[in-house]
């Protein structure tokens, strides 16, 4: 473990499973509940070990289309397995094992983590699961523990600022890679660069409200990007630029 365990906060009551809805749209998923003990099946887990599900990415962020996946994050009660971080990764990035699966036309790549796992993912702040954390109930399907209760003690400057760095020298590393590549890595790159505007907005929003009021706040950004990039025939260095010019704003704006 990357810190002592905390195992001495009270845990809150179970809730009820939720119907998973758009935010800000007039798209309504359908009853999602019914494909989660499917999804539990297909896993070979029993809803007794599961404490949260969390639901992110594209359809929390109200950037999907109606064919977008689902992102999944699945909590477990077990203990037996440590996060692996990465060796380049300073206690950030790490080793997780992806599961893909249609289940009623729906597709879903959903990621498991033990208890202990995701306690120390929330003590290094890293920014995934912090999405979940401060999700809308109706993108929870399962709260058994209150992670928000359990990071605000371990909230900080500092872990944020560790977070964007890790998250900004990734894409980073994409963007290089991605320079002379084809149309469609480039794509993938501006993706990266837009994730990091994201986290740098929802980031400030935890560090002012103590939550992210807004998730979709610069999704207006992404589709400029990848309009910048065809304008500009592939120059990725424009759509870099853009987001440099993005984050100075936001910067001078916190201030």
């Amino acid at each position: 473990m990357i810190m002592e365990e905390y195992d001495n906060k009270p845990k809150p009551e179970p809730v009820h499973l939720h119907q998973v809805h758009q935010i800000g749209s007039n798209l309504t998923l359908p009853n999602l509940t019914n494909n989660y003990h499917l999804i539990l099946e297909h896993l070979r887990i029993e809803d007794s070990d599961v404490l949260n599900v969390y639901n992110f990415g594209s359809w929390l962020l109200g950037s999907n289309t109606p064919s977008s996946d689902r992102d999944i994050i699945i909590v477990t009660n077990s203990s037996t397995k440590p996060l692996k971080f990465k060796n380049n990764s300073r206690n950030y990035f790490h080793q997780f094992e992806l599961h893909t699966m249609e289940i009623n036309s729906t597709n879903y790549d959903v990621v498991i983590y033990n208890k202990c796992q995701f306690e120390d993912l929330l003590k290094c702040h890293f920014l995934v699961c912090l999405d979940c954390i401060f999700a809308p109930p109706e993108f929870i399907w399962k709260h058994t523990v209150d992670y928000k209760s359990f990071f605000m003690d371990y909230l900080c400057e500092a872990g944020i600022e560790h977070a964007l760095r890790e998250e900004l020298n990734y894409s980073i590393t994409v963007y290089e890679r991605s320079v002379d590549k084809d149309y469609a890595q480039k794509t993938l790159a501006v993706k990266k660069l837009f994730n990091i505007a994201r986290y740098y907005n929802t980031c400030s929003q935890i560090l002012k409200h103590r939550a992210i009021v807004n998730f979709g706040e610069c999704n207006a950004l992404k589709p400029e990007l990848i309009g910048m990039l065809a304008d500009s025939g592939g120059d990725l260095s424009s759509v870099r630029k853009h987001v440099q010019k993005y984050l100075l704003l936001q910067t001078i704006e916190s201030m």
